[in-house]
């Protein structure tokens, strides 16, 4: 059983088997009231008891209210209930190895919305009875909480050996109290909000911070929580060792209570050998550094004989339950390290790891508990299991779940092909968690089996199911037809859009896409005609990319493919007469090299300076004779040789000769192009020389105008600046001064 289920089944458990409670002792919802509760427990482990605080809000649930009912502990002393400084008058029905239940007396009435607070306080002593196990050095013991409403809040010692229920988390607020006496504080409300949400930290932390959201509602049991902590070594021993697995040494430990150390020794035994043989039949490696199972002797009584915590390495088993069933309940748990939380719905997790006990129990020296789970006359689906069913019978379900996988290994072929299967479980984490749809796709995809009757026999409702799988029947033929076609042109498996489809049981873009891939397939054979036609070496790009990419991307890929087999067929042409020494010839074999290996890309480059080599040859023996035709008929006149200057046809044009004896052809045509521009367009070079020449004289003329107007503008507005002083003064206005224009005029 999974961790974040272990809270569903203490309740399970409650009504039927706890000692001094049955329907007839008080109603269990206490219909005349509604309630909200913290029930606080403070475990005193080394002295072998409980301090217990209960802080209750009370509210008629119709008409009037005089008394509130409330649950204790087995065993409760020392009892005062108060409300502020009065206390209050109570009646306690304590029952000898059960359940205790009060009724607290209101000082006043309540009616309608009024409410009334008050305040329980006890100590739970040392006792032993099945569900209440509380010694000095060691307290394992399901806690007491007031229904709909509750939160049940557990201390305990940091320094113990400590194993709080799954259905609690670690408050996110550590009172300073609770901290400095070396303790840490657990909070339990709502077992099925921590089940369904074990893997929604939002949730968690909003029920870690006491939202109101995450307490007791839809469970009106008294019992939410349980717990167990040890701290003296003396009452506890250890089994301990390394087993070597795929991943490397697993420390493999057991502890247990020394009272049962020969019950401890045979389950270490069998746990030894069960690991490395678990590990071979599921074909992946165990996920953790350790395998840590703990004794529990409360477990059973919640419904389980065994809790696996599969995100830890951690198990939890009871020991002599008297069913005889102590090592397959062992390996039954360390079964769910491989099928725990990577899986989705109960039915499977719990079927797989039955499957795998019942396996390996030859081989382990064990008999399965025989469930006869086809003797009750059950006929629910295994998709039903807590979804729908009233059939509350584990036997039926455990039996059943684990026969569904004997016959779905039969369906699918056998053992070989089974394990197949369950070695793909860690292939892809992405897709966890997996469930049963996963299961039958990757089985028909071993065996090539039609899964449907099977499924339909033993999973799933016929009447909502048919449907659906009469869409995924008429998907699959189409793609098998696909992959028949596809696998004929070398070409295995599907893109992966059609894929994903399949997986998402999303049918209804199937056929759309099916048709796609089909013309691509027509379309790459037409490139494989084209590509022995060419003599090229078949290139394995799209063979490889065809189950691991989309249909679009499988087209582009399809595309550059026949455009590079036709560049490397245009460049053979181009080079077909060329001498065999020419480096033309190695660029179009370097092409197609590039093309066997699926670079398209460098081989298209390639095929294209093929044909670049053959065209420089020629381009530059036919650019050198008209740049020496061009330079002898050169005939200088002003504007030319204006054009010419810092020009060097001569050279360039030598430099062209000499780069084409030595087989440079490309540098030989930019030298003898750049030899022909220097002579063909000097005249026009030379025209362009002066105009900047004369655009430059004219800009420099502007500019020493503008600037001496700018040195005489400057002096006028001197003068009038000066004589707008000198009136302010009262000098005449003729008496003005000179600037340096006047005195040039005056000389």
């Amino acid at each position: 059983m999974s961790r974040w289920r272990t809270a569903v089944f203490v309740v399970l458990g409650c009504l039927v088997l706890l000692p001094g409670f049955s329907p007839a002792s008080a109603d269990l919802l206490f219909p005349d009231q509604n309630t909200a509760s913290e029930s606080y427990y403070h475990l005193r482990v080394e002295d072998g008891e409980i301090d217990v605080r209960v802080d209750m809000l009370a509210q008629p649930a119709s008409g009037a209210l005089d008394e509130v009912w409330v649950w204790l502990m087995p065993g409760a002393k020392e009892i005062t209930v108060t409300q502020g400084d009065t206390t209050l008058e109570y009646e306690y029905e304590g029952v000898e190895d059960g359940l205790g239940v009060m009724s607290v007396a209101l000082p006043a009435t309540l009616k309608g919305k009024l409410t009334a607070e008050f305040e329980l306080r006890y100590v739970v002593g040392t006792q032993d009875i099945p569900e209440f196990s509380i010694k000095p050095g060691a307290i394992e013991s399901l806690f007491v909480s007031q229904g709909a409403g509750s939160f049940v809040l557990i201390d305990v010692p940091q320094h113990g050996e400590n194993v709080v229920d799954s259905g609690c988390i670690l408050g996110a607020s550590q009172p300073g109290s609770v901290k400095e006496e070396g303790y840490e504080r657990w909070v339990c409300g709502e077992p099925i909000v921590a089940a369904l949400s074990a893997d929604n930290p939002d949730v968690l932390e909003r029920c870690a911070k006491m939202s109101d959201s995450c307490r007791q509602r839809v469970l009106d049991f008294p019992i939410s929580a349980w717990a167990q902590s040890v701290t003296d070594p003396s009452l506890q021993g250890r089994l301990k060792t390394t087993i070597e697995l795929g991943r490397g040494p697993v420390e493999l430990e057991l502890k247990y209570f020394k009272s049962d150390a020969a019950w401890a020794q045979k389950q270490f035994d069998v746990s030894s050998a069960a690991l490395p043989k678990l590990e071979g039949l599921f074909g992946w490696e165990y996920p953790w550094e350790i395998a840590l199972l703990r004794q529990s002797n409360q477990i059973e009584f919640v419904g389980a004989a065994g809790v696996a915590f599969p995100t830890e390495g951690e198990m939890l088993i009871a020991a002599n339950t008297g069913f005889d069933f102590d090592e397959e309940v062992t390996v039954h748990e360390l079964a769910h390290q491989w099928a725990g939380y990577n899986l989705e719905q109960k039915w499977v997790w719990e079927g797989l790891a039955e499957y795998a006990t019942t396996v390996l129990a030859p081989e382990l020296g064990f008999t399965m508990y025989d469930r006869a789970w086809d003797s009750y006359g059950y006929d629910d689906p295994l998709a039903t299991w807590y979804n729908g069913s009233s059939v509350t019978n584990p036997d039926y379900w455990y039996g059943k779940a684990g026969a569904f996988w004997f016959a779905f290994e039969t369906e699918i072929g056998g053992r070989d092909n089974m394990k197949t299967v369950l070695s793909m479980m860690d292939d892809d984490p992405a897709a966890l968690p997996l469930d049963d749809r996963w299961f039958m796709d990757r089985g028909e995809e071993v065996s090539g089996a039609n899964l449907d009757a099977l499924f339909l026999e033993w999973v799933w409702v016929p009447d909502y199911a048919q449907r659906q799988l009469a869409d995924r029947r008429a998907a699959h033929d189409l793609v098998k037809s696909l992959k028949e076609r596809a696998l004929a042109a070398g070409l295995v498996g599907v893109p992966t859009d059609i894929q994903n489809s399949l997986d998402a049981w999303s049918f209804s873009s199937v056929d759309d896409r099916v048709k796609r891939t089909d013309k691509a397939i027509t379309e790459y054979l037409d490139v494989l005609s084209k590509q022995a036609a060419a003599g090229l070496t078949p290139s394995s790009a799209v063979p490889d990319a065809w189950s691991e990419s989309s249909i679009t991307r499988i087209e582009q890929l399809i595309d550059q493919q026949r455009s590079v087999i036709d560049s490397i067929l245009g460049a053979a042409r181009t080079v077909a007469d060329e001498p065999e020494d020419s480096p033309a010839w190695k660029n179009l074999a370097d092409a197609k090299a590039a093309y066997a290996e699926g670079d398209f890309g460098e081989a298209s480059r390639l095929a294209s300076e093929a044909g670049a080599v053959v065209y420089n040859e020629v381009a530059s023996i036919r650019m050198i004779a008209v740049a020496e035709a061009t330079g002898e008929a050169f005939e200088e006149n002003f504007f030319k040789r204006i054009g010419m200057f810092w020009e060097n046809p001569e050279g360039d044009l030598a430099a062209a000769k000499a780069a084409s004896e030595a087989g440079d052809d490309e540098t030989a045509l930019r030298l003898a192009k750049a030899a022909y521009g220097s002579w063909n367009g000097a005249q026009t070079r030379g025209f362009q020389r002066l105009a900047m020449l004369a655009g430059l004289m004219s800009a420099i003329t502007f500019g020493g105008w503008w600037l001496l107007g700018r040195f005489g503008g400057g002096e006028k507005d001197e003068i009038n600046i000066q004589r707008a002083r000198d009136a302010a003064a009262g000098v005449p206005a003729t008496e003005t001064r000179r600037n340096w224009r006047d005195w040039e005029n005056s000389n």
